[in-house]
């Protein structure tokens, strides 16, 4: 009996050591996780979307406790490079199939959904979160079709993502009818993806595998036009008396302006323009573009950068991009801060876009979108010190805008006794040019830019239309005469515009310009011989890296580079402070030319936010991993 006895103790004993190991292993293996993604998509016939998002999710009490956050994108810019709000309202949230608190806020272009209580811990184990939400503006509307571009999880995802799927239903009809195709792109943001990830099964794509944290799931579906509809155009209604009162305000806005630009908005007579073979003292190379352009642009901060690094304070490094199933993958430049002293010294503004660049202990800046806040933040740095450090080379005229606009003003209050029933509509057509006159402010006087200016004005005033049109029409339609509205949007215009033309230089910007342009006219002048008699320096491949960044500052630069072609290849040109796999580039204007356009695109490109939903396609095998709308981001808390 007592070996009987002795024998279960041992077993016991066994089995619980068997038991402990088991639990540690478990243990040490455990982690949260996603599960399952499902998200099912509904497209109403007014062009909003329905999304319903089941996440089973794996809870360890590891980084996930009380519960999730969901971040959703909610703002974009558009193609030229205004910022546009995505439609977002939050239907149903619910845990396990019972409500659960949730709060949201704004975080930059995402809102920031943060599920769960506060006061409450969530057990170990598998629990079902689903969010339903609704959100508008996220539907292409293309000549031949209609699509929904959609990133059903987003490279912010904290989590790993067992498996995904989506599936949509277009406007009266089940899930997955209706579509002309269905794609889809599985790998990390920005790449083609690789579609054998994912597999189609009535309508619904599922993932084949789990989805790291930066992979992104994307789905594609297309449809015939006709079955979504856009939102109508705005309306416009009126009285007819307000025509003549506007005319009489645009022809006498007209008048003053004309007379005023004429006498007050041209720059004084400029000195004869000679080569100059040097920089004018001081003057670096963004501050010259800035000068002669009245603005600094993403050119001039290209060559602010290049400057930088031919003084000796940086090193630009071109990195190869990376292998993939597709071949290699886009590359991108890294800035490189050097721990030597520069070679040359640097302006102020100059050492202020340092300190911008590298701030505490940085000292590489990959150009890439994740340091987009540093390059913006640089940009905007350079341009405002360039403003405040050389406010005496350019006067605004300010005090001449003030005839324009109270000519604008009294003549809308001289309508208002003409507004019949609805004089908020007169209102309101004041305040929408009131606005376009504000969006003037924000336009630059550039040197050959007139165009961009009238794009720029015009993509900035449409909200100001759309403000004044949807709200007469709100406030029954009536008030306004169209033609008085034109009239009076056109004078607004005018004095918009006029803003940035009434920036004149000062004697001294002048000056400054005539040097900026004999420095062009020399680098620009391909003959020697047009140049002999104003005894040129030699042509060194030293004059060459000098006045290089001026080169593409003052837009010469494929010139400059032809010119010293001969000289650079004799002497083996490599720039000591580029590091790459072209050292060759800088040989002739071409190479050069490619390599300013490369480090300019590979800037906008990080200072660029996410794309915009519906403003390209991603069918036909045009899409990529993250191009759609939707996505975002998953974390614990």
């Amino acid at each position: 009996m007592a070996n009987t006895r002795d024998c279960l103790t041992k077993i016991t004993l066994l089995l619980a050591a068997v038991f402990v190991i088991l639990q540690g292993a478990c243990a040490a293996e455990a982690r949260e996780t996603f599960n399952r993604f499902y998200a099912d998509i509904s497209i109403n016939e007014n062009s909003s979307v329905e999304v319903t998002e089941e996440i089973l999710v794996n809870v360890e009490n590891i980084e996930i406790n009380r519960g999730i956050i969901r971040s959703l994108p909610v703002e974009y810019r558009d193609g030229k490079g205004n910022s546009v709000e995505l439609g977002l309202e939050i239907i149903d949230i619910k845990l396990d199939g019972r409500d659960i608190p949730w709060s949201s806020v704004r975080a930059g272009v995402n809102v920031d959904v943060k599920i769960g209580d506060p006061t409450k811990i969530i057990p170990k184990g598998l629990h079902k979160f689903l969010i339903r939400y609704r959100v508008e503006r996220h539907i292409g509307f293309f000549d031949d079709h209609d699509e929904l571009y959609w990133n059903v999880t987003g490279k912010d995802f904290a989590f790993p993502v067992l498996e995904a799927s989506c599936r949509v239903a277009l406007p009266g009809k089940n899930f997955g009818e209706g579509f002309n195709t269905i794609e889809w792109y599985v790998g990390e943001y920005g790449t083609k993806g690789d579609n054998s990830r994912a597999r189609q099964d009535s309508g619904r794509v599922f993932t084949v595998g789990p989805l790291q944290p930066g992979e992104v799931f994307t789905v594609v579906y297309t449809w015939p036009k006709g079955l979504v509809t856009p939102p109508p155009p705005p309306a416009k209604d009126n009285a007819k008396a307000q025509g003549a009162i506007a005319a009489a305000v645009f022809a006498l806005i007209s008048v003053w302006f004309w007379y005023a630009w004429k006498k007050w908005g041209k720059d004084p007579d400029k000195k004869t323009v000679i080569p100059l073979f040097y920089a004018p003292d001081g003057a670096s190379p963004a501050f010259l573009r800035y000068v002669r352009d009245m603005r600094l642009d993403q050119t001039g901060f290209t060559a602010a950068i290049i400057g930088l690094a031919v003084k000796g304070a940086i090193e630009i490094e071109e990195a190869e991009g990376k292998e993939t199933f597709f071949g290699k993958g886009k590359g991108h430049f890294v800035l490189h801060l050097k721990d030597t002293e520069p070679d040359e010294k640097l302006q102020p503004e100059e050492e202020a876009l340092m300190m911008q660049l590298f701030p505490g202990s940085i000292d590489s800046v990959p150009l890439v979108q994740d340091n987009g806040d540093i390059i913006s933040g640089a940009m905007r740095s350079l341009a405002r010190n360039l403003r405040n450090a050389n406010d005496t080379i350019f006067t605004r005229n300010t005090d001449k805008m003030f005839p324009g606009i109270v000519l604008y003003g009294s003549g809308v209050a001289a309508t208002y006794p003409f507004s019949g029933e609805y004089p908020l509509n007169t209102m309101m057509a004041g305040v929408c040019g009131l606005l376009i006159i504000a969006l003037g402010m924000r336009l630059s006087k550039a040197a050959n830019t007139g165009i961009q200016n009238i794009r720029q004005f015009l993509g900035r005033a449409f909200p100001a239309l759309v403000v004044g049109f949807v709200g007469a029409t709100a406030l029954g339609g009536e008030g306004m005469s169209p033609v008085a509205f034109i009239l009076f949007t056109a004078s607004a215009a005018i004095i918009a515009v006029m803003r940035p033309l009434m920036v004149s230089r000062t004697p001294k910007g002048s000056n400054i310009l005539s040097e900026a342009e004999g420095l062009k006219l020399y680098m620009d002048t391909a003959e020697k011989e047009r140049l002999e008699m104003f005894n040129p320096p030699d042509e060194t491949p030293e004059l060459f890296e000098r006045l290089l960044p001026y080169a593409l500052a003052l837009d010469v630069a494929k010139t400059w580079g032809n010119r010293f072609e001969k000289v650079l290849t004799q002497a083996g040109y490599k720039p000591e402070w580029y590091s790459g796999p072209s050292p060759f580039l800088f040989l002739n204007g071409t190479g050069l030319n490619d390599f300013s356009s490369s480090l300019g695109n590979s800037i906008g490109q990080s200072m660029a936010p996410r794309s915009a939903p519906g403003t390209s396609s991603g069918m036909g095998g045009g899409g990529f991993a993250g191009g759609g709308g939707g996505g975002g981001g998953a974390k614990g808390w």
